[in-house]
């Protein structure tokens, strides 16, 4: 059984069909490559499989488990839910620049555990004091208030030692990508590849299965490329996948198990980086690639 399975995804914008029937599959633990021309519809591919953008036609499947069906309809909660199965590094960084490198990497945490708190205080109440157990066990006022300071008191200590770890898992993630002196910067006080740096983590720290990667490295300064492209490689592990649309040709062929090759909205040749970078078949993949090696 696929970790993953996607199976014809389509997806259209007013009139333009930008994905026209994705499918395709991997295992925990693989690295896969998108490659291919602009507008060929790999950052939708990426959107859809995150829910930012809701597919027309198809399904995702991860663990066995349908996760998305566009015939179905799904609450905001299902969705966010669903989710937290993919993380997604963004090509422009995304940070928020009114809060520093450690508050954009605490924020995901923080909301997860306030809504986790809030959703465990409600199961409480219900389960405590359902309607009218008060009056007939008739408990006194004062036991009453009694009990709501110890609850409220209970409750502000969790809330206290959850979001202290969450200041020490995002302090610990940025020190793994590089920037345990940049925890307290805001994003205009670093470089292009730290701000990115600091995305990844981000994406890291609700612990995806399945890490997202839309061309990483496509607004930055040559220079700084490589710093970002070591986090990556570093990031490989047989715990999670990662799906990297990317136009740098030789590290999608250092770090992938499979290259994606996509034109015109479907996948038209799909292999090991030895069969799409040597042997390739399809002429569209081969006119893409004498393309970019005369514009290297």
């Amino acid at each position: 059984m696929s970790f993953l399975e996607v199976k014809n995804l389509h997806k259209s914008f007013g009139g333009t069909q930008v994905l026209k029937g994705i499918d395709f599959s991997l295992q925990k633990g693989d690295v896969v490559s998108v490659i291919g021309s602009s507008g060929s519809g790999k950052t939708t591919l990426l959107r859809c499989l995150n829910f930012l953008e809701l597919a027309d036609m198809g399904s995702v499947c991860v663990h066995g488990e349908e996760i998305f069906n566009a015939t179905k309809k799904y609450a905001d909660r299902d969705l966010r839910e669903n989710r937290l199965h993919f993380g997604l590094v963004f090509q422009g960084f995304n940070l928020f620049p009114q809060y520093t490198a450690l508050k954009n990497v605490r924020l995901p945490l923080d909301i997860q555990t306030g809504e986790r708190l809030k959703n465990a205080r409600k199961a409480r109440k219900s389960g405590k004091d359902p309607a009218g157990a008060a009056e007939k066990e008739k408990i006194s006022v004062l036991r009453k208030i009694r009990a709501w300071l110890a609850e409220n008191k209970a409750c502000a200590e969790e809330r206290k030692r959850a979001f202290a770890d969450n200041a020490l898992k995002a302090e610990k993630l940025l020190r793994d990508v590089g920037l345990g002196e940049k925890m307290n910067n805001y994003p205009c006080e670093l470089s292009g590849g730290q701000c990115q740096r600091v995305a990844i983590a981000r994406a890291l720290a609700l612990e995806p299965e399945i890490l997202c990667f839309d061309e990483p490295t496509s607004a930055l300064d040559p220079e700084l490329t490589g710093e970002v492209l070591r986090v990556i490689r570093s990031l490989k592990s047989p715990d999670r996948a990662m799906i990297i649309v990317t136009h740098e040709m030789q590290f999608a062929a250092e770090i992938s198990d499979r290259i994606i090759f996509m034109a015109d909205g479907v996948i038209e040749e799909a292999g090991t980086p030895q069969q799409i970078f040597r042997e390739p078949k399809s002429e569209k993949l081969k006119a893409f690639l004498r393309n970019y090696a005369e514009n290297r």
